[in-house]
């Protein structure tokens, strides 16, 4: 089964929002209510393996918003969200992801950025329609029987 990054959007979102915290659309720019957080994801890496494989890497990108703009409420988020992701699974679609490097960065507007990346393997998409087979030749052999 394929996967996107809305469906790892989506599982984090659930996470964050299941365990206390206050998830706002990315679309959302002012007038939201403190603490907060913002959720995205994209792509930061795709390779074409053979097999019709790709190899994709995931970023999903977390922005605290402290109710009290202070590096100590940034810093108890950061705890509370390494719990969260790293010492659990993160279940996405049909797959379990580990997720095994989380960084951290406070700004000076006392704003927390928290990423990881996810890197997993599908099938490519195949989008592509083809002409159905009617008859095939194999030796002299059409469709089990002696072609003439």
């Amino acid at each position: 089964m394929r996967i996107d990054e809305t469906d790892l959007q989506k599982a984090v979102v659930k996470r964050l929002k299941d365990n206390g915290f206050n998830v706002v659309a990315d679309d959302v720019k002012e007038g939201f209510d403190r603490p907060a957080i913002f959720v995205g994801s994209y792509p930061s890496d795709i390779t074409r393996l053979c097999g019709g494989l790709e190899r994709v890497t995931d970023v999903v990108s977390m922005i605290y918003y402290p109710k009290v703009e202070t590096r100590v409420q940034c810093m108890l988020a950061a705890n509370r969200i390494r719990n969260l992701f790293m010492y659990r699974t993160l279940d996405v679609a049909d797959r379990q992801f580990t997720v095994e490097e989380l960084t951290n960065d406070i700004d000076d507007d006392n704003v927390l950025t928290a990423e990881f990346e996810l890197t997993y393997e599908q099938p490519i998409p195949d989008d592509e329609e083809y002409e159905a087979m009617e008859n095939l030749y194999i030796g002299g052999i059409e469709n089990g029987t002696t072609a003439d």
